[in-house]
């Protein structure tokens, strides 16, 4: 049990009630959701006092099955199979209620590991930046997270409103 206040290893304070210091996270900050956001290198992060964990070198076994291109043709069996992501080489596996899923929505079977799969869905987002532009309809100067050069049509919340409603 750590005494409260509780003082991490750069001399940071936190009171009870606080947030937990990074140091005691279990996960590494390249690790969480946080770095796909404010993304910053190794050494930046440890001078924060944050986890780093650095990339695992050891060689992963390939694939024990050659995966079906349509989920039609999977088999359960492919439940004990060893798959390795055609990305970062990482070797991973399918769980029963990720493959009634996919079977359910005539989905594939991934090629790709969780991680890389999250790391993709996070690279379609909007970044965290405010752009100024005008509404399409008013030309009303607004801010947005779409950018000038982007397809999207922006609109004021008025005439979004008259728009939807």
């Amino acid at each position: 049990m750590t005494d409260v206040p509780y003082e991490d290893k750069l001399g940071r304070v936190y009171e009870y009630g606080e947030m937990l210091p990074a140091e005691m996270s279990p996960w590494a900050y390249n690790e969480s959701t946080a770095y796909e956001w404010i993304p910053v290198t190794k050494d930046e992060a440890i001078k924060k006092g944050l986890n780093w964990r650095d990339p695992d070198l050891r060689k992963y076994k390939d694939a024990t099955m050659e995966v079906p291109k349509h989920i039609k043709d999977v088999k359960d069996d492919i439940l004990k199979a060893i798959l390795k992501c055609i990305n970062c080489g990482k070797n991973y596996q399918i769980i029963q209620k990720e493959l009634t899923f996919l079977r359910r929505f005539n989905l594939p079977i991934p090629d790709h590991c969780p991680l890389c799969r999250d790391r993709a869905r996070i690279k379609q987002l909007n970044p965290m930046m405010i752009y100024n532009r005008s509404c399409v309809k008013c030309g009303k100067d607004i801010e947005t997270s779409y950018a000038s050069n982007r397809p999207e049509i922006v609109y004021c919340e008025k005439c979004y409103q008259q728009e939807v409603y």
